[in-house]
């Protein structure tokens, strides 16, 4: 599998920290044979002179030099461009647990799977109180490259880490590119490095919530996705 992520230095020391955690303790991880680091010109020059490029496993970092942060579609696009591979594209915080590799021969052109994740030194863990989030999507880079051709991608252009984004991405990929969405969060088990709690989003940049039933308050001009994308298991 490879990771197509971000990486950057936010104005915050633990939190740098912890992208730094997550990003080498996935270079650790046997199964994951490249990760495509995307990176600004800016954060770039921090990066070329950071202890991560020590790391034994360094060799495993494509960096990809990009003008801000990446949207969605970029990402969905990049991704159809590699070949005969499972490509994940997820958040910079996550580190990924896979006990039994044979779940992603599970993949095929038709499904993809959302992964819910797992918090890291948190009270609050997502599986249990599941609400529609999703941190790690992953496809075969063929059926990307065979659904994408002649489809609008403008839906899904939003910056990566938008609040809600997922929400616009399940619509998009059961509704217009026409995939069975399974959430086998328990044998790919994301662990979300965020226990600093630093965000650079507001609640007004909400774009989207999942939920049997539309929601008012905070997420009343957001987009409404009904599909629940519940937890399951695939391998028994």
């Amino acid at each position: 599998m490879e990771l197509l992520t971000s990486f950057y230095y936010p104005n915050n020391i633990d939190r740098q920290k912890e992208l730094a955690l997550t990003l080498l303790n996935n270079l650790d991880k046997t199964f994951i044979t490249k990760i495509n680091l995307l990176i600004t010109n800016n954060d770039y020059i921090l990066f070329k002179n950071s202890k991560i490029l020590d790391h034994e496993n360094f060799y495993k970092i494509e960096v990809i030099v990009y003008d801000s942060i990446p949207t969605y579609d970029y990402l969905f696009t990049l991704a159809s461009t590699f070949e005969n591979t499972i490509m994940c594209i997820c958040n910079s915080d996550i580190e990924f647990v896979i006990d039994n590799i044979e779940i992603l021969d599970m993949l095929n052109d038709d499904n993809c799977f959302f992964i819910t994740r797992h918090e890291d030194g948190s009270n609050t863990n997502l599986i249990t109180n599941f609400g529609g989030s999703h941190d790690a999507f992953i496809f075969t880079s063929n059926s990307l490259k065979s659904k994408l051709p002649n489809i609008d991608l403008a839906y899904i252009n939003y910056p990566q880490n938008t609040p809600g984004i997922e929400a616009l991405l399940t619509i998009f990929c059961i509704e217009k590119l026409h995939y069975e969405i399974k959430n086998p969060c328990f044998e790919v088990k994301l662990i979300h490095h965020h226990y600093s709690n630093y965000r650079t989003y507001t609640i007004s940049d909400i774009v989207g919530h999942t939920n049997p039933y539309k929601l008012g308050g905070i997420y009343s001009d957001s987009i409404w996705c009904s599909y629940m994308i519940y937890p399951c298991k695939l391998i028994n």
